[in-house]
């Protein structure tokens, strides 16, 4: 237990990882880890860089080789959107980007607050699981709709995004990586399916409709949408029961939550919880980071978590601050892979807070919530609530 990243899924620094996190930036800002090939990152000036800086620091590791061949393995049938870069990634980032703002529409935010009232109002007055009552079908719902497919069974599908997620971490726990491929395949099958069938409406509508215009691949933009199905309900899943373990953690609980509508709060929610907190870069050309130097075509490893909890850039980092503004944090990306759907995450945020605040500002924790054990997407498996 010596190495931080392994510290991180201790039964502690599951629920707080703060201690985990002061470890790293002061005593191994910038360390090589032997286990996993890779430089850890820690501090926030450090990691900001690396996510800016995309001449130096690729997502795309078939840029080290300085072509687009695949020489170093990647074949197309994995590219999406998350590892391409600039300008290659630019004709598909516009289309996905103007095809997720067509969804943030006032019918969807009608629909998405209906889908929490009939939830809430169907557990009132008892105890009940929040995850698997509550996240799980509402951020389904959400992404059924954005999308624009039939609804599908939650337990199947939870299944299958947590298979996906816990092989994130296949570099600390190889046994995950091979259960991650076939689950990845399950979603890549589904989402072909309903590329060949496309609906009217949603996003899938609307690429079926303006695909041509950007000429883009059909097979990265396939890898792209499986990735935007499961980041759009693995991350915000996480998301928002992180922020509702946190805002119940804090004085006032819901009731302290601005209507739930004010964006400063829900920036510092996703700061102070950092759902997506590990990240990952190749440099291009030997660099320095934090007084290392880094080699060209080894791999750096971000802890998110750790730099947006930084107190050399964040007054108080390890504190809930609601009304926190100047709040640059990282965890929703920076530079030219920021998070495509940040808009609809903030949206789908802020109206399930605000009505969750509206509906039941005394709710309350039952008990200690139980965290998932993995370390790139930090979550929760269960969190027993009482609604009044």
């Amino acid at each position: 237990m010596d190495d931080p990243l392994e510290r991180l899924l201790t039964p502690a620094a599951l629920e707080d990882p703060s201690a985990v996190y002061a470890d790293l930036r002061d005593n191994s800002p910038v360390y090589w880890h032997q286990g996993i090939d890779s430089w850890i990152v820690s501090r926030f000036d450090d990691c900001a860089l690396v996510m800016k800086d995309d001449a130096r620091f690729a997502c795309d590791e078939r840029r080290f080789e300085g072509t687009a061949s695949q020489s170093v393995g990647i074949p197309v049938e994995l590219l999406s959107l998350q590892s391409l870069d600039p300008p290659e990634s630019g004709p598909l980032r516009s289309l996905l980007a103007r095809g997720l703002r067509a969804q943030i529409t006032r019918e969807f935010e009608r629909n998405l607050a209906a889908r929490v009232e009939r939830v809430v109002s169907r557990r009132a007055g008892r105890e009940f699981d929040f995850v698997a009552e509550f996240t799980v079908p509402i951020v389904l719902g959400s992404i059924e709709e954005i999308l624009g497919v039939e609804p599908m069974e939650p337990s199947w599908f939870s299944g299958i995004a947590d298979a996906v997620t816990a092989a994130m971490d296949s570099p600390l726990r190889p046994e995950l990586h091979e259960p991650g491929v076939a689950a990845r395949g399950v979603l890549s099958e589904m989402v072909e399916g309903w590329f060949s069938q496309p609906p009217s409406g949603g996003l899938l509508g609307y690429l079926a409709k303006n695909r041509d215009s950007e000429k883009v691949d059909r097979r990265i933009l396939v890898n792209s949408v499986r990735a935007i199905l499961h980041a759009g309900y693995e991350s915000m899943n996480s998301a928002v029961n992180l922020a509702m373990a946190a805002l119940l953690d804090a004085p006032g609980g819901l009731a302290a939550l601005p209507d739930g509508r004010s964006d400063p709060a829900l920036q510092e929610l996703v700061r102070f919880t950092s759902p997506v907190r590990i990240e990952g870069r190749v440099p291009l050309a030997d660099t320095v980071l934090g007084g290392q130097r880094i080699t060209a075509g080894s791999f750096v490893t971000m802890i998110i978590g750790a730099a947006n909890r930084d107190p050399a850039r964040f007054e108080r980092p390890d504190e809930l601050d609601l009304a926190r503004t100047g709040n640059p944090h990282l965890g929703l990306g920076r530079g030219p892979h920021a998070c495509i759907g940040t808009q609809l995450a903030l949206t789908q945020m802020r109206v399930v807070f605000a009505t969750l605040a509206r509906l039941r500002p005394t709710a309350a924790l039952v008990g200690r919530p139980d965290y998932r054990c993995t370390a790139t997407i930090r979550g929760i498996d269960r969190m027993v609530v009482a609604f009044d």
